[in-house]
């Protein structure tokens, strides 16, 4: 009775590292594009669904009419959607149309979860494509870590911390490390006040409190030196008083976000593997717009990107307001009633 127990008991014992070790297996599992190594370009997208006001079920057309055109220049291998590749809720049918957009245009794609494509069906896609909602995959000499900043409220929860310190250490130590989420993170520390993001990702929203980044992330990252490690976040451009895209460098550690729906800088990044080096290029959704390099968009150059925010917001809403003929009976019901006051005043005199 008692060896039955304890086979009983070994046995459960052992399904159960068993189950643990695939779910971890899982985890770190994603079909790697078939590229060469040694040289390749990728295309970084956050906030892909487009403006607040559109009505597009998949993936912004804008966008996917330009990437057509890319693709008809340069050989791009995949695609990383930094979060809100679809608007909410993300159904099952937009899910599967972003699929087929993407399957049209040959690309291969990634997806990090953001807050609008965050839906059960969103979840279930990523568990069946990709084994969870945090995951990575390998290419010579890059290693691409995709995490879930929706999975804790803006907080990287431990299961995902553990991931990421065995993903940093394991492997043939890559060189470059590329890591992905949708939120910037980074922007709880009041030294981003300034950096207009998306609501989600500006200093003072209160869910970013939840954000480990620096408590936890950042320390972690800290410790391999000998890395080059680019952190990329995708929650910018969906408002229109929106920074285009922000870059800071730290030692070996690149802050990165670039994004596209509500601004006139609308963009997408395309990153150049060659030989181990990286670079970036942002590219405009408005293709007579000269965005400036990525570099550029730093804590040093914000508050003149704000301002010429500001500018652009007033004349938006002075457009609008000209187009609309509300404002012109208010304009003209003041101007009579201006001169009437005026006209009654000069009379009494």
């Amino acid at each position: 009775m008692k060896l039955s127990r304890l086979l009983l008991i070994f046995s459960v014992a052992l399904l159960t590292v068993l189950v643990t070790c695939q779910g971890q297996t899982l985890a770190q599992m994603s079909p790697n594009p078939s590229v060469d190594p040694q040289k390749y370009s990728f295309i970084v997208a956050g906030h892909a669904y487009g403006s607040h006001s559109g009505n597009n079920l998949g993936i912004y057309p804008k966008f996917l009419n330009n990437l057509s055109n890319v693709l008809g220049k340069k050989e791009i291998a995949f695609v990383i959607f930094t979060g809100d590749a679809l608007r909410a809720p993300a159904s099952e049918k937009a899910w599967q149309k972003a699929q087929e957009e993407t399957d049209k245009l040959g690309l291969l794609a990634y997806f990090a979860l953001g807050n609008h494509d965050n839906s059960d069906y969103g979840s279930n896609f990523l568990h069946q494509k990709f084994g969870a909602t945090f995951y990575k995959f390998d290419i010579g000499s890059e290693r691409f870590i995709i995490l879930d900043s929706q999975k804790d409220k803006l907080k990287i929860d431990q299961d995902q911390l553990d991931f990421l310190k065995q993903n940093l250490e394991s492997g043939e130590n890559p060189k470059n490390i590329f890591i992905l989420f949708h939120e910037l993170l980074w922007n709880k520390n009041p030294k981003y006040r300034q950096v207009f993001a998306n609501n989600r990702s500006r200093y003072g929203w209160s869910e970013l409190e939840n954000s480990n980044f620096w408590e936890e992330i950042f320390p972690l990252l800290q410790q391999y030196h000998s890395k080059n490690i680019y952190v990329i976040a995708g929650d910018t451009g969906g408002r229109p008083d929106s920074i285009p895209a922000f870059y800071e460098k730290l030692d070996n550690i690149n802050l990165i976000s670039s994004g596209m729906g509500e601004i006139k800088d609308e963009n997408y990044i395309l990153v150049n593997v060659e030989n181990g080096n990286v670079s970036f290029k942002l590219i405009p959704l408005n293709e007579k717009n000269n965005l400036r390099d990525l570099e550029f968009y730093n804590l040093k150059n914000i508050e003149e990107l704000n301002n010429r925010n500001y500018i652009l917001q007033a004349k938006t809403v002075i457009s609008s307001a000209l187009k609309d003929n509300s404002y012109w009976y208010g304009f003209l019901t003041g101007l009579f009633l201006a001169v009437f006051v005026f006209a009654f005043v000069a009379r009494r005199k």
